[in-house]
């Protein structure tokens, strides 16, 4: 593709229109050669003018153009400022349409691939909950129940004990039960006498709970499919 350097040169020419310099475009090979010519009488960022002329370079198709060298001078006079960077143009529209192409055609293999595997998924969940049914239309359900007892811990008089439940050793016995499939659904704790002979001179007398928990019953459940 042939490079247009007089659109290149008035392109960049009504960009840095303000600085009030005027635009020299050459090409050697793949090399691109900007020149600015200041007013003698101004001073000019010739940097910042390569910098936005460089932004617009990289914005089009330079043909075989990769390379860019600047010189800034007076008109007229000889270079007192020089740079060069190499470009990276976009693509041809070619090359833009067929990376297009692909990347659509692999989009597109990769969505129908994913909605076969999830309809597939979903099929096969739907016909087990389907099958199941069938095959157990009237499951039902199992109990099992779980007795922790209380245990004495302090002596408040010599012949008055006192009893407390702790479920503490008890969490790792829970914690399987329930990788089991067992469900707590309910707890509650079953009281005992604490003074059988209540007024007897050998027991506490006086107006005294008589009651203290015995043990605390667990009460679980899951699902019998067989």
């Amino acid at each position: 593709m042939k490079t247009n350097l007089e659109a290149i040169r008035q392109q960049i020419q009504g960009a840095i229109a303000p600085a009030g310099v005027t635009v020299e475009v050459s090409q050697t090979g793949s090399q691109l050669t900007v020149i600015f010519n200041r007013p003698r009488d101004k001073t000019v960022d010739f940097t910042a003018l390569a910098d936005q002329t460089v932004d617009i370079l990289n914005r089009q198709p330079l043909g075989r153009i990769n390379f860019v060298k600047f010189y800034g001078r007076k008109t007229g006079g000889t270079p007192e400022w020089e740079y060069a960077e190499p470009l990276s143009p976009p693509p041809p529209q070619g090359v833009i349409q067929e990376k297009l192409q692909t990347g659509l055609s692999e989009f597109w293999q990769r969505f129908q691939f994913y909605n076969q595997t999830v309809t597939a998924a979903s099929a096969l969940a739907i016909f087990l909950m389907l099958l199941l049914g069938r095959l157990f239309p009237n499951s039902k359900w199992e109990y099992k129940t779980v007795y922790v007892r209380a245990e004495t811990v302090s002596y408040v008089y010599p012949k008055l004990s006192t009893k407390e439940v702790s479920l503490i050793e008890l969490e790792s016995e829970v914690e399987k039960l329930g990788k089991q499939g067992w469900e707590l659904v309910d707890s509650f704790v079953e009281d005992e006498t604490v003074h059988p002979n209540f007024g007897n001179e050998e027991y506490v007398t006086g107006l005294q709970p008589n009651v203290r928990p015995n043990r605390v019953v667990l009460l679980f459940k899951r699902k019998r499919w067989f």
